[in-house]
């Protein structure tokens, strides 16, 4: 039996959902409101991802501020932009802009901080991001 069959039978495997949850309100970096599907109290059930984020706004004031410099310790991050951009930076000079449709999965190594800029396009912002 190839290795590509076996994968194709674990793929069909019929799963029970065993717990749905609704996302909270809170706020993170400089003042941007989000809702959080999961984060520090769900950690063991969802390791290794330690929060999925949803920022969505239409109002530009609740997410411009973003989310200056800071430290991520050596934990990889996945950022999906639904609409809008954000431009990232960090301090060994990497910089880049991903906007709607983009993917951006970043390995942040422990002593370098990073930065993350939301910038709207025509007045909308939609990401989703998980560390």
């Amino acid at each position: 039996m190839s290795n590509q069959f076996v994968l194709l039978l674990i793929m069909k495997q019929v799963r029970t959902v065993e717990r749905i949850l609704t996302a909270y309100a809170t706020v993170e970096g400089a003042g941007v409101r989000l809702h959080r599907a999961f984060g520090y109290y769900e950690v063991p059930q969802f390791d290794p991802f330690l929060m999925l984020d949803d920022f969505r706004a239409r109002r530009p004031e609740e997410y411009l501020a973003g989310f200056p410099t800071h430290p991520h310790r050596g934990i990889e991050t996945v950022t999906y932009m639904l609409e809008g951009a954000v431009e990232h930076g960090d301090s060994l000079g990497n910089k880049g802009c991903i906007t709607a449709g983009d993917v951006l999965w970043m390995t942040a190594g422990s002593g370098i901080v990073h930065k993350e800029m939301p910038k709207p396009v025509n007045g909308r912002m939609g990401i989703s991001s998980s560390g």
